[in-house]
C-alpha cells in the first residue's frame, strides 16, 4: 500500500495543487514544468550590439548605447524567428531577409556604477577603477514575416522562339 504522503512513483513529494495552476506555472508558460517558458507567442533572437537578445512584441530591453535619438525607430538584426506555433522556426539566411523586427528607443539612460580594485598585499600596490555603462531602452514593437506584395497583373515573359541551326551544306 503506498504511503499517502507520498506521489505514485513514491518518490516522498506529492505536488500541490494552487487556484492558479501548479507549481512553476505561470500565466501563458509553455508547460507547467518550465516556469517563465511562454507558449503560442512569436518572439525573435536579435543581435544588437554585439550581443543577442530574446524579444517578444512589447518587451523592453537594455542594450549598449546605440546612436539614434529617443523616439527613433530602429530595425534589428534577426538571427531567429519562432512563429507563434503556426509555423516551424525560420533561422535560414534567405528566410531571415523577409523577417522585421522594429523597436522603438525609448530612452538612453545609464547603468550602476561598477568598482573595480586591484590589491596586492604586502607590496603597497593599490589601483582604484570604475565605471557606468551608457544604455539604450528599447521598446519592441513589431515581430513579424514581411510578405510577398501581390502584383498587378503579373505576367511569365514570352518564351522566344528557338533559332533554328543550319548545318552549312
Amino acid at each position: 500500500m503506498p504511503n499517502p504522503s507520498t506521489d505514485s512513483e513514491g518518490f516522498g513529494i506529492r505536488a500541490k495543487s494552487f487556484p492558479d495552476g501548479p507549481i512553476g506555472y505561470t500565466a501563458g508558460s509553455a508547460s507547467a514544468s518550465v516556469p517563465g517558458r511562454r507558449f503560442s507567442v512569436m518572439y525573435a533572437i536579435v543581435k544588437v550590439g554585439g550581443k543577442q537578445y530574446r524579444v517578444e512584441q512589447g518587451d523592453s530591453l537594455l542594450v549598449d548605447r546605440m546612436p539614434e535619438d529617443e523616439g527613433a525607430k530602429v530595425t534589428l538584426e534577426p538571427l531567429l524567428l519562432a512563429p507563434d506555433g503556426k509555423d516551424e522556426a525560420v533561422f535560414g539566411k534567405g528566410d531571415l531577409d523577409k523577417v522585421k523586427v522594429e523597436a522603438t528607443v525609448s530612452g538612453h539612460l545609464r547603468g550602476p556604477k561598477i568598482h573595480i580594485v586591484k590589491f596586492k598585499p604586502k607590496r603597497g600596490y593599490k589601483r582604484r577603477q570604475g565605471h557606468r555603462s551608457e544604455l539604450t531602452r528599447l521598446e519592441i514593437g513589431d515581430i513579424g514575416l514581411l510578405g510577398r506584395k501581390p502584383t498587378t497583373a503579373e505576367k511569365p515573359a514570352p518564351a522566344k522562339p528557338a533559332k533554328k541551326e543550319s548545318d552549312g551544306s
